[in-house]
């Protein structure tokens, strides 16, 4: 079945909890005639919507709930929206999973206040996982002043193409997240930015292509309220990025910046490496003033296909023999499978990135 009611704020708006939308498509609505931040379709605590396609509504697609639980959005297409695939105001314990968020934000709406693929605020928290996110004139996953304390976790997501601001993953004071197994490509500005954000695992992620400024920032300080700490980058691969920096990390004042480690990652790029601790510097000299990824690798992993032409994750497999096969730090319990479900350690020991050799 098909719904298009031009003219409505919403398409569907379910206010009982445990209804299924299953199969439905959605074309056109106003919601931003009514709401400052409307979706076509919003859902209510343990909703799920399922095998369903939102496209060319004139701001969101789906809305999580405003303050509901448990709400599911799975295996849907969230595309050609006028400014955001999703939003999650303040939903907590959601679950968003193996949807397409493409080509989001035609209207061109300001990057820097609510567009992109995905975007959390105001205390949600959940999973967004198996998504893939891509050509949004925006971010494309955003975790907005999501700092409740409740866990968050980005996953098994090919985020690429995004931009040209903010970020492929922006996580923006916000606090307790795990990202892991993500792929990261081709995205503008940052491949991933953890602004002013606290307690946040970068994880067996694989950041290739990207352009701008950063491939990874931890900085956006000082900000009232917010913290930068406790922080961890561990067993991520850099390739072929073309950014300014590599890394940019904020120098530690002893409060509110502190605490953030980085390490057993591979940091390569065929032309000039340069990373910024203060100023830009090579990698010895980041070593040295930071004490940071003194484990780390500068080698070329050999991957499938790191020029990323035709998109597709299987771009970002190991070869054989690549050399960051076996060099990263044991996560038991924390990352268990790699991108394609792989068990990981598949050898002595975790490989650097998002994939495990052989699959």
């Amino acid at each position: 079945h098909r719904m298009e009611v031009s003219l409505r704020h919403r398409l569907m708006y379910l206010r009982k909890p445990y209804i299924v939308l299953d199969g439905l498509k959605f074309r056109h609505s106003s919601a931003s005639s009514a709401s400052q931040q409307g979706a076509a379709v919003e859902l209510a605590s343990y909703d799920t919507m399922q095998n369903c396609d939102v496209q060319f509504v004139d701001f969101a697609g789906v809305s999580m709930g405003y303050q509901q639980t448990g709400s599911k959005l799975l295996n849907s297409n969230l595309s050609n929206n006028g400014a955001l695939g999703v939003t999650a105001p303040a939903t907590y314990k959601f679950l968003v999973s193996g949807n397409k968020m493409l080509s989001n934000n035609y209207r061109k709406f300001n990057m820097l206040w609510h567009a992109g693929g995905f975007k959390s605020a105001t205390d949600s928290d959940g999973i967004v996982e198996n998504n893939l996110v891509a050509y949004n004139y925006g971010s494309g996953i955003w975790f907005d002043y999501s700092n409740s304390g409740q866990p968050i976790t980005i996953r098994y997501n090919f985020v690429h193409n995004n931009g040209p601001k903010d970020s492929g993953i922006f996580l923006e004071a916000t606090n307790n997240v795990l990202v892991h197994n993500n792929i990261v490509a081709n995205n503008e500005r940052r491949g991933i930015y953890l602004s002013a954000a606290w307690n946040v695992r970068v994880l067996n992620n694989t950041f290739v292509g990207n352009k701008g400024r950063a491939t990874i920032e931890l900085g956006g300080m000082p900000r009232s309220g917010a913290q930068l700490t406790n922080n961890q980058v561990v067993n991520n691969l850099f390739s072929h990025n073309t950014t300014q920096y590599e890394i940019v990390l904020f120098k530690p004042n002893g409060t509110t910046i502190a605490g953030n480690t980085s390490n057993y990652n591979d940091l390569y790029r065929s032309s000039t490496l340069t990373l910024w601790y203060g100023s830009g510097i090579s990698l010895s000299s980041y070593r040295s003033a930071s004490g940071q990824d003194k484990n780390s690798l500068n080698v070329n992993a050999s991957l499938a296909n790191s020029s990323n032409n035709p998109p597709s994750a299987s771009n970002f497999k190991l070869n054989a023999g690549s050399p960051v096969v076996n060099k990263g730090m044991n996560l038991t319990g924390t990352v268990t499978r790699d991108y394609f479900g792989t068990a990981r350690p598949k050898g002595g020991a975790y490989d650097i990135g998002a994939f495990e050799y052989p699959q």
